[in-house]
């Protein structure tokens, strides 16, 4: 052969093997023959993909909690509420009051939440609700039907004819239909008294409070009471009983349709006194912690005394104007502080004025069970002379340690 065709062949040679090499490697790239010709690409060739390599190229996602994506299907029998914690509960919606959602289980008894740690809410049976209305926030509306509350919305009642509100219009929540709707609440305290003022003796006392509660009214009862003998003589027996039925106007405002005051003591020479009448209050602040109010009536108050002065009448009534304020706040989750006062004001023959304050200081022992500190102050401007001419001190003070029970 001659040389030149040798050579021509050459390049031709080399592109062959510097391509075959990088095909060998896998490798791609440009290969130029010496003899500047076009440049040849060796293409990179296929890589098979690996049975996990879009596993790898996807992110792994968050692990969804069942609990989470749980709702309890229908039932017709129990009431079911769940915690802003998570936990669900079972059992029976006593009612909402004060921003205080009391539920009953059979296992767990009575309990008591914040309505802001209450996730989701559902009622087996019909729920009185009152809520205000955004047009007119003074004036609240009632509406009764199955409740469901998911979040921040409530929907009452079952489809086409049920009203879905948001969670903070919702005022009161009570039990069964609107006539029937309510429930009640109470306290019963006993413990030790120390008294100062016409008698100074340490003796026994007995608080019992009761209040039914209705989406529309409520009904208030206590009865305090202190008593104790020294030696086989009485030294103290004073009772003290109040009652009132209030019906919420609007929002804020009430009328007590009718209030009642019964109170004895003999030491402060008051066989009997009652006073009873009518008016109405107002909330001036109501948040789930702080409670507020003011309230006025009319009315009459009928005073019998122990003993008089020859010439003085025993028995005595007179017009009365009564005026009072009741305070309680919680100060920590586990003390709280409530002050009453009241004034009564009567002619001369029946004192004049006619004052009461309650204040008590309440821990939380364990469960349904609290410590009270109260100090009570009584207060008659003009107390009525005794038959051997002595005045009783104007002034009484008791202060008072018990245990109490909430109910």
């Amino acid at each position: 052969m001659h040389p030149a065709s040798v050579l021509a062949q050459t390049p031709d040679a080399r592109q062959t093997e510097t391509m075959d090499a990088a095909s060998e490697v896998g490798l791609p790239g440009k290969v130029t023959p010496p003899d500047g010709s076009a440049e040849t690409v060796v293409q990179e060739p296929a890589i098979e993909e690996s049975p996990n390599r879009e596993a790898e190229k996807t992110p792994v996602s968050e692990t969804v909690d069942p609990w989470e994506a749980f709702f309890p299907p229908p039932d017709s029998r129990f009431d079911w509420l769940k915690l802003t914690s998570g936990e669900w509960l079972k059992g029976e919606i006593k009612g909402l009051y004060n921003f205080k959602l009391e539920f009953e289980s059979d296992e767990l008894d009575t309990l008591k939440f914040d309505w802001d740690d209450v996730s989701i809410l559902r009622s087996a049976g019909p729920q009185a609700i009152r809520y205000s209305a955004p047009e007119n926030v003074r004036i609240p509306l009632m509406a009764v039907g199955q409740l469901t509350l998911i979040g921040n919305t409530a929907t009452i009642g079952t489809s086409p004819s049920s009203t879905t509100i948001a969670r903070d219009q919702i005022i009161t929540i009570a039990t069964g239909t609107e006539k029937e709707a309510d429930f009640w609440s109470g306290e019963l305290g006993i413990g030790a008294n120390i008294r100062s003022g016409n008698s100074d003796v340490a003796d026994g006392a007995v608080t019992f409070l009761a209040e039914r509660r209705k989406a529309e009214s409520r009904f208030h009862f206590d009865y305090r009471g202190n008593f104790s003998k020294t030696a086989g003589i009485e030294t103290q027996n004073n009772h003290r009983f109040n009652l009132y039925f209030d019906e919420f106007r609007t929002l804020k405002l009430y009328w007590r349709i009718v209030f009642a005051e019964y109170f004895r003591d003999k030491f402060q020479n008051i066989q009997n006194q009652l006073t009873i009448g009518t008016g109405g209050g107002y909330d001036i602040v109501r948040t789930k912690k702080t409670d507020w109010d003011v309230s006025a009536g009319i009315g009459a108050l009928f005073k019998e005394a122990v003993s008089v002065e020859a010439g003085s009448d025993a028995g005595n009534t007179s017009p009365a104007l009564t005026l009072g304020t009741t305070f309680d706040t919680e100060l920590t989750d586990r003390l709280d502080y409530y002050i009453k006062y009241s004034v009564r004001v009567v002619d001369e023959e029946n004192g004049s004025f006619i004052q009461n304050t309650v204040t008590t200081l309440s821990s939380d022992i364990t469960g349904n069970l609290d410590l009270d500190l109260t100090l009570t102050w009584d207060r008659t401007e003009d107390p009525q002379p005794k038959a051997d001419g002595t005045v009783p001190d104007q002034d009484d003070f008791r202060f008072t340690v018990s245990v109490a029970y909430e109910f």
